[in-house]
């Protein structure tokens, strides 16, 4: 079995620095989808307003969709004794140098505690070793503490907004990290 600090094939995590305290970020494998499919169904859960697809379809994907997602972009899970309490995925865009960041979700138990920014550190360490240049993700604009986290990631807005698939009435914003070179 292959584990190490960002990546996991059967779900089970190493440490992502050992000795800490907390949850292990580790990246899934494709072989990996249940730990992908249970951390994101937990989410829908928690915070069904603020994501797409509903439960009720996440519900619904078979294995073969959970494995497409794994194989398409590129998932963090946070992981506690096993459980999940955090993830956040990168999917590819037209432009190659360019990705997005999506489904970022902590735990309520673990919001304020910095696990948000883990997750978006490994997106970025990801995004920059595959040689993007830009990350953008859609938040949305009644979302503050997300928009003000986000910005303290160095997200910045650009200005597009659109309606919210899954409620019209809301508006969604995207916001951009400009990677630059170490």
């Amino acid at each position: 079995m292959l584990r190490d600090n960002r990546r996991v094939a059967d779900g089970n995590a190493a440490p992502a620095v050992p000795g800490e305290p907390g949850p292990a970020v580790v990246r899934l494998t494709e072989d990996a989808w249940p730990v992908l499919r249970a951390v994101r169904l937990t989410a829908l859960a928690d915070a069904p307003d603020w994501f797409g697809p509903t439960l009720a379809e996440a519900q619904a994907y078979d294995e073969e969709r959970w494995r497409e997602i794994l194989r398409t972009g590129v998932a963090f899970a946070a992981l506690l004794d096993e459980s999940p309490v955090g993830m956040v995925g990168a999917t590819p865009r037209p432009h190659a140098d360019e990705c997005g960041l999506g489904v970022m979700w902590v735990s309520p138990a673990w919001r304020g505690r910095d696990l948000a920014g883990r997750l978006t550190a490994e997106v970025v360490a990801w995004a920059r070793a595959e040689g993007k240049r830009r990350i953008r993700l859609w938040v949305h604009t009644d979302n503050v503490r997300a928009r003000r986290f986000y910005e303290r990631q160095g997200f910045v807005p650009t200005g597009l907004t659109k309606p919210f698939p899954e409620a019209p009435g809301r508006l969604i914003a995207v916001m951009a990290l400009v990677i630059k070179d170490n």
